[in-house]
Order: C-alpha cells, then sequence, then structure tokens
C-alpha cells in the first residue's frame, strides 16, 4: 500500500436534523496520540478543546455555512458551535476511519 494514497483526503456525509453536512477530511491528523488526548481530557471543557482542535487539523473543507459564506474552521470559532453538532461530527470522523473487521478505513 502507498502511504501517499492512503493519506489522501477523503469526503463523507454526516446527517444532522433534517440536513446532510459534506466533510472533506485529512485521515492523518486522526492520530493515537490525538484520542489520548481526548481520554485524557477531565471537563467537558477539555474535552471540547480536545474535539475543536482535532476538527480544525482534520477538516479541509465543509459545506457550512452561516448567511451563506463558509463557516470557518478555526478551533475558536468552532468552539462557539452546538455541543452536539460537533461530537456529531467527531464520531462521523472517528467512525469512518476506524478500522472494520481488521482492516483499514478507505
Amino acid at each position: 500500500m502507498e502511504l501517499k494514497k492512503a493519506l489522501q483526503e477523503k469526503t463523507i456525509e454526516v446527517p444532522f436534523g433534517d440536513e446532510t453536512l459534506t466533510v472533506t477530511y485529512r485521515p492523518e491528523a486522526l492520530t493515537p496520540a490525538m484520542l489520548v488526548a481526548m481520554d485524557e481530557a477531565k471537563t467537558t471543557k477539555q474535552q471540547m478543546d480536545v474535539v475543536a482542535g482535532l476538527l480544525a487539523e482534520m477538516v479541509a473543507s465543509w459545506d457550512l455555512t452561516v448567511g451563506g459564506e463558509p463557516y470557518p474552521l478555526e478551533k475558536d470559532a468552532l468552539l462557539q458551535l452546538p455541543l452536539g453538532f460537533l461530537n456529531t461530527v467527531f464520531q462521523a470522523l472517528t467512525e469512518a476511519e476506524r478500522p472494520k473487521d481488521g482492516k483499514s478505513a478507505t
């Protein structure tokens, strides 16, 4: 397997309410170290800080807009979004990268 090909950006659709968010992401940004940081976060604030930081690194683009303008992918901006929304996107990305039946995600 060629590493460069395995690390190419991928796109998923994330259902949220009656809408679907299209997210293009960088698989290489999801590292064991990031998951350890999430596990070690003691408070909700610490956990959301880790999640927002991971999303800021991992998401290359998405079709989330406010007033027709793309919503920024900076950590501070992501921390302004609802908790349930951030969790939904985070869960979708980690699920997309979780190996299935002993095989790496495609």
